[in-house]
Parts: C-alpha cells; structure tokens; sequence
C-alpha cells in the first residue's frame, strides 16, 4: 500500500491494469481446470456404472448356481481397461465370491458398500448391488485409477499458466502505452496548478477538453481560473470604489437626516443643516442669531441650556431626551452636544419616535412571551383538570338513565367545561400561537355556542342564516371557535347601543371561481355583518396590526388573532366598513364535505362494544388521574388496559408483554412527563424496538408542533386534551383499524 502511496500516477495506471488482467487470466485458468476436471470424473463414473450394470447382469447366473469360476471369467474381461484396478463379486452373506485385480495381489479390502460411487485418494470405487428377479443376490465392487485424469489435469494447468504468462506480459507492454491516455492530462493538469500557485498568474489556461471526465475537469478547471481572474478585477474595482467613497464623506454629510445646528459659546445658532427644512418645524429665517431657548419651549430651552454648560465645563459629550408637542402628535428627540476646541457648540438633534415605539413593541412582546409562557404551563394543567372532570362526568351519565333527576345537571355541567376548554384553548393559541390542529368540525354547531356564550346578556341580536346543509370545516375547532367569539365581542363593542348581528354562512365549491383566485378547493363562507359605528379607511388598513386599537381598553391583539389563524388555515379574510353604517367581515375556510355532517363530541348513553375493535391498550401518563380515567374509559368500550407512569416504564412493559403471549395493540403516550421520558423521546425507543408499533400522543399543550403534525414525529393518533368520552373513542377506533390492516 505504502508503494501504491508514493508511486506516480503513470505507474498506479500500470499496476491497477496488470493486476486486473492478471486477477481475470487467473480466475477464467481456475475456472476451466475445475470445469475440465469434474468432466472427466464425471465420464469415467458414467463409463464405470455402464461397465458394472453389465457385469451384474452376466454374473447373476454364475450366483444362482454357486459357479465361482464363471464370475471370474467375467471379471477377467475387466483387463483390457487398464484403468480397472481391481473388481469383487461378494454373495448375499458378503463373502468373496470372485475377484479381477491387474496386479498378482489379490486386494478386495473395500467391503461392499452402499449402492454408489465414491472417490478416494487417487481411485473411483463403485458398489453395485445385484438383483435376480427384484431379490437381493449378491454385489459388485470395481475401482478404477484415476492418474489419467490427474495426468490431464496437469497438463492443463501448464497451458493455462503459460497462456497467463504470456497474455500478462502482452498486458504490460499494452498497459504502458495506454496509460498515457490518462496520466498526460492529470499530469498537465498538475503542471499548470503549479505554475498558477507558485507564480499567481491567472492567465494560464489549460487546453479545451475533450467529452470525457477528463475533459470537463479541464473546462471546469479553466472556469474556475476565469472565476478567480474575474474576482481579481472585481476586488481591484472595489478599491477604486472605496477610494472614491472616501472622497464622498461630505456628500454623506450633506445626506444626513439628522438635524445639525452650530451655535457659539452663548448658545446662538450660527449655522444649521436640514435634510428637509419641513425637519426643523419652525420658520428656517428665524433660526440663524436665535438662541435654542428662543425657538423651543421653555422648559425644552432649560434642558438644552443644562446640557450646553454641561459641554464645555467638561468637554465631553453630552446627551439629551425631550418630548416636542406638535400637532400630529409629540415626537421624540435625541440631541447630542460637543463643545469644539475653536470655541463652537454642535448639536445633533435625531428623530426617535419611531425608534421608541418599536422598543415599547419590543417591550411589549417580551412581556407577552413571558405571560405566554405562564399561560401555556397553566393552560396544560387545567387541561389535565378539564379531562379528569369531563372523564369522570361523561362516565358518571353512562351510569345513569336520562330521566334521572341528576342528568339535566351533569348535562349543565358538561357545557360550562365545554366553555372553559374553549377559553383553555384561546388561551394557549395566544400563548403559543401554535398550528392549528384540523379536524372535520360542524361550523354552524361552532357558530351558535361561540355567538350565544359571547353576546349572552347583552343589547345586541343575533340573526343567523346558516343552511342544515352547511359542510363541515377542516379546522381547527379551539381557534376557530376563537375566531367567532372575537368578532362578536368587536360586533358587540361596536354596538353599545345594542343592533343587530347578522351572520350568514354558506359553501363555495371550487372557491377559485367565485372571486378568491388565491385559494382553490371547495370552502366555507362566514359573513359577520355588524350595525356598529365602522371604522374609517384611515384605519381599515391597520386594523390587523398587532397592538393596533381604537379603544381606550383594547390590547389590540383580538383582530391580529383572528387575522393570524385565519392565514394558518389557509383561509382568507376581508373587511367592508362604512361610518355609522356597519362593519362586515367575510371568511373564509377550508371545507371537508362528508356524509355525516356532525362532530358532536357528547359520548352516546352506551357504548357498543365490537370484537373488532378489542385489543390490548397501553397508557402512559404522569398523572395517576388521567391513567386511571383513561383505563376506565378505554374499559368501557371493551379494552384490555395497562398503565405506566413514564416512558421508560412504558417501554419495558411493552417488551415484556411482546415477548410474552399479551402483546399490546396500541399504546396512548402524554407527550411532556416533568423530570421523566415523555413521549416526545419514548416514541424513538419504541420505533428502535418496534418499527410498527401504535402510538397515540396526547397533551395538554395543543399547540405543540407534535399535536398537529403527529404523523411527522411517527406518532399514528392524537387525543388533545381535555379529550371526551366521544374523542377518545373516535381516535382509538380509527387507530385501531390500522393495527387490523398492519
């Protein structure tokens, strides 16, 4: 190896040629002498079985009538193949019955074995059995010499080395002409690489290449060497540039946007420079001999007269910050003073309103994040409490007939935590702001809970125009219904007098012929049609800014929302409004048109068990009140359940069972576990362990990535929680129809 290192390329070329001739000269020599060789044993076997079957034949006789001397007769007919060494006839009882051997000697050590042939060392021994009449009579015994075989088999491999010698040193010398072909080019190759690096002339070039792999080396090489000359220029030219924006330092100054007064030691301006006079505010022709306490307001002018004595007392720079009223609005400004050696005053007066604002956003922000974080860790939690008591309800009604006293209460009970998921859910949407979680959602069933929760006890009415045979919406249920409150309470807040909302609903086939040419597919339509005061067009265009508000109370978050999950729906959204006419927002999502147009996620009063669907349910869950509702649950609808408190404990309850005779069906994962494996990290160990296992995740934290790209993390399912009786049955069912189908 250490050769084939060092060794030039002309002789890699070399070698790697005569090593593959070689290699091929040797293997097609072997191959031929095995081939030749076990023809030839393979025609003496078939010419020894030909001889024996006919021996056999002729010497039943000379057996069935005990007449030794006949069977040697026969067996001397063996000498003139000179290949027979030796021939026995044995009887039934597997005595010597004649014997043939071309040697005085008599042998016949090989007893009568195993009808068959056989070779050892240099012999071929056949055994043949003999039959008189289908009975057993006697057997036969030859062997034959094998040297002329052994004989031929040398020779043989003498004319194939000698044919490999030959054919190997026509190689060589075919080799060292040939390699040239290939070493030239990589060896001019390597002198013009050198000649570039070691005198840093670009302008070497390469012959033009050929069409092979050796050609576009060339042209990508001589590109390569175009690139680089080009940069060279390039970088020459920027020099050039840099010189000449140095010459343009005073044209950059003259461009500043700053303001910029030159004033003497008494505080009077001399000089000015405006990017825009409309800049300064005031008349330009009264600037020039006033002093900056004269053209400011009075206590501005006190600030400015501080910071200018400031200045020169301790020659440094000296920094400002006031407030300007003006009509538009206050404006606020950076001003900073040095005092020159040639006793003058410059101050550098900078616009930073803008710059305030996007610090108090930024303010803003981080103190939303921070409340989102809390949000969404109290969300979780209540989410745990939403399911224990969903759970627990629901169970408790299956218990119970519907005429009992209790189950209008129960009932009651479910729709107020029905309320508080909703407000879970718009809670971690302005959390997180997380993907929607879609599923197949009854619209107009969101509509009138959101529309009657929201405008319950107020002034305003409500008319609602939705057609029974409105689709079903491929949505998000949680934001969409987030989405419907939002614009109520703005219809409510835009109506403190009281009027009417007027929501109408309808579905759009094929949307992109009916005036949103963005979107394609069929879709849901939502109209919200307020009598409020509307907003004007000054307004219209900001409305779903962030923090954009009109209201003395508003966070100016509500409309940013809706806008936000409208647009992760791949929805759409518009507005009409007119001043003390009204206000309508048109919407528009996504449309799952299906026989069964209901999500109505209230458990039926029983729960029907099919053999279908019973299967061997693993649950992991950090909480002891979600295994247990859990377990209870999946019970009910006829499933064997077991119960783990982390994803390591999982895991080895789901090896144990799937090297036993219980193995589990599925298995339903809590994704975060505090201070444990959660499924986020157990569903890669059990893939390693299981690539088709059966995972359903389930969180608290429906904005999770995971939640709503499940099928991306190698999860089959998930349950958000709070889930419901009706959820839990729904997944679990469709989840294990794909265990029936694996």
């Amino acid at each position: 190896m250490n050769f084939m290192l060092h060794s030039s390329i002309k002789r890699k070329m070399i070698v790697m040629i005569m090593s593959t001739v070689f290699a091929a000269l040797l293997v097609m020599g072997t191959s031929l002498v095995v081939v030749d060789q076990k023809a030839a044993e393979r025609t003496m076997s078939q010419r020894i079985s030909t001889l024996s079957r006919v021996i056999a034949d002729r010497s039943k006789a000379a057996i069935r009538f005990d007449d030794p001397e006949a069977a040697n007769e026969i067996l001397a007919a063996l000498r003139q193949d000179t290949s027979i060494v030796e021939a026995c006839i044995y009887t039934l009882s597997m005595e010597l019955f004649a014997i043939y051997t071309n040697t005085n000697a008599l042998e016949c050590k090989n007893k009568a074995q195993q009808e068959g042939v056989l070779f050892i060392e240099n012999q071929l021994h056949l055994f043949q059995t003999i039959y008189l009449k289908e009975k057993i009579i006697g057997s036969l015994h030859i062997a034959a010499s094998l040297s002329e075989i052994r004989a031929r088999l040398m020779w043989f491999l003498l004319v194939v080395m000698s044919l490999t010698l030959t054919v190997s040193v026509m190689a060589f010398f075919i080799a060292n002409k040939l390699q040239s072909v290939v070493t030239a080019p990589i060896i001019k190759l390597k002198d013009v690489t050198v000649y570039l690096t070691s005198h840093a002339d670009y302008s070497e070039q390469l012959p033009p290449g050929g069409e092979d792999e050796i050609g576009a080396l060339y042209d990508s090489f001589n590109n390569m060497i175009g690139q680089i000359r080009e940069r060279e220029a390039a970088r020459d030219t920027a020099e050039n540039a840099l010189l000449e924006k140095t010459n343009l330092l005073q044209a950059v100054h003259e461009s500043n946007r700053d303001l910029q007064f030159i004033l003497d030691m008494e505080g009077v301006i001399t000089d000015y420079h405006a990017h825009d006079e409309e800049d300064v505010f005031v008349t330009t022709d009264n600037l020039i001999g006033k002093k900056m306490q004269q053209v400011l307001p009075t206590k501005i002018g006190e600030q400015f007269q501080n910071a200018f004595d400031a200045a020169v007392t301790s020659n440094s720079l000296v920094t400002i910050e006031y407030e300007l009223p003006m009509s538009m609005g206050n404006l606020t400004y950076d001003a900073r003073i040095v005092s020159l050696q040639d006793k003058r005053l410059v101050v550098t007066i900078r616009n930073i309103t803008e710059r305030i604002k996007m610090e108090e956003e930024i303010f803003k922000a981080r103190k939303l994040e921070s409340i989102g974080v809390l949000a969404g860790g109290i969300a979780h939690d209540f989410n745990n409490i939403l399911t224990g008591l969903f759970g627990n309800i629901e169970l408790a009604k299956l218990k119970l007939p519907k005429e009992h006293a209790a189950y209008p209460y129960m009932d009651t009970a479910n729709q107020a935590l029905e309320r508080a998921s909703n407000l879970t859910k718009q809670l971690l949407t302005f959390a997180k702001g997380g993907d929607p979680l879609l599923e197949a959602v009854n619209i107009k069933q969101v509509i009138q809970e959101s529309v009657e929760f929201n405008l319950s006890g107020s002034n305003v009415k409500t008319i609602l125009k939705l057609p029974d045979q409105l689709w079903q919406g491929k949505v998000d249920k949680g934001q969409i219904s987030q989405v419907i409150s939002n614009l109520t309470i703005n219809a409510k807040q835009a109506m403190p007098d009281g009027g009417n909302l007027i929501i109408n609903a309808e579905n759009i086939k094929d949307i992109k012929e009916n005036g949103v040419p963005h979107l394609t597919g069929d879709y849901i339509k939502i109209s919200l049609r307020d009598e409020g005061v509307g907003i004007s067009e000054q307004h219209r265009g900001k409305i779903f800014d962030p923090y954009f508000t009109t209201k003395q109370t508003g966070s100016g978050l509500g409309l940013a929302t809706v806008h936000s999950i409208v647009a992760k729906h791949k929805g759409h959204i518009n507005i009409e409004s007119m001043l003390g006419i009204g206000t309508t927002f048109t919407l528009y999502f996504p449309a799952e048109i299906a026989p069964e147009q209901t999500t109505d996620t209230n458990p039926s009063s029983g729960t029907e068990k099919s053999s279908a669907s019973l299967g061997h349910i693993l649950v992991m869950d950090d909480e002891m009140m979600i295994r247990d509702l859990s377990a209870t649950m999946l019970e009910s609808f006829g499933y064997t359940v077991d119960t783990a408190a982390d994803g390591k404990a999982a895991l080895e309850q789901y090896i144990c069972a799937a090297n036993g005779d219980n193995a589990f069906d599925l298995v339903i994962m809590d994704l975060t576990i505090p201070g444990g494996m959660g499924g986020k990290e157990a569903i890669n160990e059990f893939q390693a362990f299981d690539p088709r296992v059966k995972v359903v995740v389930s969180s608290g934290y429906a904005t999770d990535p995971i939640m709503a790209n499940f099928g991306g993390y190698g999860f089959s399912g998930r349950l958000a929680k709070p889930f419901r009786l009706g959820d839990m049955q729904k997944e679990i069912s469709r989840v294990m129809a794909l265990v029936d189908e694996c």
